[in-house]
């Protein structure tokens, strides 16, 4: 691991902000299911498809200058392909995607580019910007890496890909990969180095055509709320990292009550007949 001075830093490749010596946020919330599974998350499980999908897109969309380290494998249908385990070999740090994958990269550009709204929000910021605090209450090393930060709109913007943009599919999306947690974590940060954030925004982007792109901006009040579980998380890594104990889920019996959805669905069906059965 690297130490890094604390602060705002503009031009940090991502493998170096990998080795920063600190806690990310994308780490750290794995803690939330259990201390356990946070240390099971810490082992690198290389390079998915998603992963190498997901640094091309942000090289399409935010660092279009840098597309010669997207490298296109003509040969390969899919991964497992010797000519694409060549490339990616004779090409380390490179993003190797499939002609399939640049197709759909194009189209997400192109729709990207056609939305005034996306752009005008990028427009004057600084791209994949890295920031390092430390936490006040337990001495931390904290990290994040932005996608965008606007200055003069003092806002912090993340781009999204996702098979549905619209709202309630991309509400369900935030929600189940804690985009609010995210947007908490990364205005702690700049809040700590000296910045105020006005304002989160989410761009996202779907993976086929037609390729739709929505603009959200995520609720203030609930950030503050993430906010709140972020320290609550850091607290319990910490006192974890201090004792040297990474707990797993406790050892007790909890009465397992169905999802109300499915006791719904049944009320309808058998509700009469239990009450029957009750009344004997």
């Amino acid at each position: 691991m690297t130490p890094m001075k604390i602060g705002i830093h503009y031009d940090i490749p991502f493998a170096e902000y990998q080795k920063i010596d600190a806690i990310s946020g994308s780490k750290l919330f794995k803690i939330k299911k259990s201390p356990a599974h946070f240390m099971a998350g810490l082992e690198d499980d290389g390079d998915s498809p998603a992963r190498i999908f997901g640094r091309a897109f942000h090289t399409f969309i935010l660092e279009p200058h840098k597309l010669g380290n997207v490298l296109v494998c003509p040969e390969a249908k899919s991964r497992t392909n010797k000519k694409y385990d060549e490339m990616v070999a004779n090409n380390p740090g490179a993003s190797v995607i499939l002609e399939k994958e640049q197709a759909q990269l194009i189209g997400m550009r192109e729709a990207f580019d056609a939305c005034k709204t996306a752009k005008a929000f990028l427009d004057g910021t600084k791209k994949e910007v890295t920031i390092v605090w430390k936490c006040r209450e337990t001495g931390e090393l904290c990290k994040g890496r932005l996608d965008a930060w606007n200055p003069e709109l003092k806002t912090i913007i993340d781009v999204k890909t996702c098979g549905d943009a619209s709202f309630f599919s991309f509400r369900n999306d935030a929600a189940s990969y804690d985009y609010d947690l995210k947007a908490a974590w990364y205005s702690w940060g700049m809040q700590e180095l000296g910045e105020s954030v006005d304002a989160s925004v989410l761009i996202a982007i779907e993976k086929e055509a037609p390729y739709g792109v929505m603009n959200y901006c995520l609720d203030s009040h609930e950030i503050k709320l993430a906010g709140f579980e972020c320290a609550e998380m850091l607290k319990k890594y910490h006192f974890c990292k201090s004792t040297g104990k990474w707990p797993c889920y406790e050892d007790m019996v909890v009465d397992l009550a169905m999802p109300e959805w499915k006791t719904k669905e049944l009320m309808r069906k058998f509700g009469d007949a239990v009450v029957s059965e009750e009344k004997k």
